[in-house]
């Protein structure tokens, strides 16, 4: 009897043993569990679309540029002629239309000219202005495309996150019944605190579930910005992208480090906007300056007169006149425009300047931050996960053989590897919008200038 009892007790810590085996086996090397289908998805590119086709801001850019248009028609035009009518020498006494010979009814024509050049000048300020709005729209585009791409990713990794914390928990919460069960059996390998650490680290685990989902809820908060009419409360992201971000963030690395920033930056939109400004300068002063040119106006009149009291005819009169102003009696108030339209040109040459050291250094910033993710993500993944993954290898086999190793072991290699991989879905998230930020600041000038350097 004594010895069934003994051999029960044998068999039953023998069987622990490989239960914990077992358990252990899949804690170490279970990777993302299937995520359930979602109800509805948004792919990047669809965000990023309907932003575009429904954002109100390029609405009113075009718009805009339509009215610009409108008014260079409108500003190379004449002004419209000036009809005149009247009764002119009419004879206070009787107010007769035939007593007096010069008592005439009269119909007269003005034409005010353009003075100088200005007509043709105020068109071309029109057509600077209109193309300012197309290259605003231009930026307008990417901006949006970037801020779009940067909240969808963060709620894309913010999902992928969560599903491996609850991949985690899951695994841990069998691992402590497994460990329970052991220890209600006498294992002496298995502790009590072994135990209520893993219970520590399972609140842990949901108290980051948390933060994620609450991630998730902020990004999609976020998108309601830009995605109107689109109903996000029920939406979830994509399982996997088309192209790796990291191939991504590596291969336009590649492409914009021989690139000199600060020549590149001429041509991003925000740039040439002030390209345009200083065009639109440039055709104020030249309208200022045409002021001291005097302007002219033509007219002409017919004059009706009715046959004299005896009704004999009288000849009707034609005339013919000329007008001029003299802008010399006011050159000091032309000479103060010319004076203002110069400061303003000078003024707005300099704010281009600035704005092209400041795109310049943004650039730089965001590229050396796109670089040093790139390579912090490829030591995580290299050299950290790839130990973390042999310690895990290594710790399965002794359990397999039967090694008295202390759980704590295992539960460092497990956080190590879970760690690893918190760790690569945050550089992955930097390198995400690190990438959309960089495109901003080359994208659009890396075209105009391949354009510009074909048009020469």
């Amino acid at each position: 009897m004594l010895f069934s009892l003994c051999f029960l007790a044998q068999a039953r810590r023998a069987l622990t043993k490989a239960c914990m085996v077992i358990f252990l086996s899949v804690l170490l090397t279970t990777e993302l569990l299937t995520p359930k289908v979602a109800a509805s998805t948004l792919s990047l590119s669809q965000a990023q679309k309907h932003a575009l086709e429904n954002d109100p801001v390029l609405s009113a850019s075009r718009l805009r540029e339509k009215a610009f248009h409108s008014d260079a028609v409108a500003f190379d035009t004449w002004d419209t002629p000036t009809l005149s009518t009247s009764v002119q020498n009419l004879p206070v006494d009787n107010f007769s239309l035939q007593q007096e010979p010069m008592t005439q009814l009269q119909i007269g024509i003005k034409q005010t000219l353009p003075r100088g050049n200005t007509a043709q000048l105020k068109a071309e300020g029109a057509k600077a202005q209109a193309g300012k709005e197309q290259i605003k729209r231009s930026g307008r585009k990417l901006w949006v495309s970037q801020q779009v791409s940067i909240a969808w990713y963060q709620g894309y990794y913010a999902q992928k996150k969560a599903a491996l914390l609850k991949d985690k928990e899951e695994v841990v919460s069998q691992l402590i019944e497994a460990m329970n069960a052991a220890y209600t059996t006498g294992d002496v390998n298995t502790q009590q605190q072994d135990i209520v650490a893993l219970e520590l680290d399972k609140v842990m685990l949901q108290e980051a579930q948390y933060r994620a989902v609450e991630d998730m809820e902020v990004a999609k908060s976020v998108l309601t910005e830009w995605l109107s009419g689109v109903d996000l409360s029920t939406m979830n992201w994509p399982q996997s992208t088309s192209l790796s971000v990291v191939q991504q963030a590596r291969d336009y690395v590649e492409k914009i480090n021989p690139i000199d920033i600060f020549s590149l930056m001429h041509f991003h939109p925000e740039a040439l906007a002030y390209e345009f400004d200083e065009q639109y300068a440039h055709t104020q002063l030249a309208i200022a300056q045409e002021s001291e040119k005097p302007q002219w106006a033509l007219q002409a009149s017919y004059g009706y007169r009715q046959h004299d009291v005896l009704n004999q005819h009288r000849s009707d009169f034609i005339s013919f006149g000329v007008q001029v102003d003299l802008p010399s009696f006011s050159s000091t108030r032309n000479s103060a425009q010319i004076s203002s339209k110069t400061n303003r040109l000078s003024a707005v040459a300099t704010d281009r300047r600035l704005v092209i050291s400041r795109l310049s250094s943004q650039a730089q910033q965001y590229r050396t931050r796109l670089t040093f993710a790139s390579q912090r993500y490829h030591l995580l993944k290299e050299r950290l996960l790839t130990q973390a993954e042999y310690a895990q290898a290594t710790t399965l086999r002794s359990f397999a053989q039967g090694a008295q190793n202390n759980m704590s072991n295992a539960l460092q290699v497990r956080m190590a590897i879970i760690d690893a991989k918190l760790a690569m879905l945050d550089i992955e998230l930097q390198l995400a919008t690190s990438l959309q930020r960089v495109k901003y600041y080359y994208q659009p000038a890396l075209s105009l200038h391949a354009n510009y350097q074909r048009g020469s």
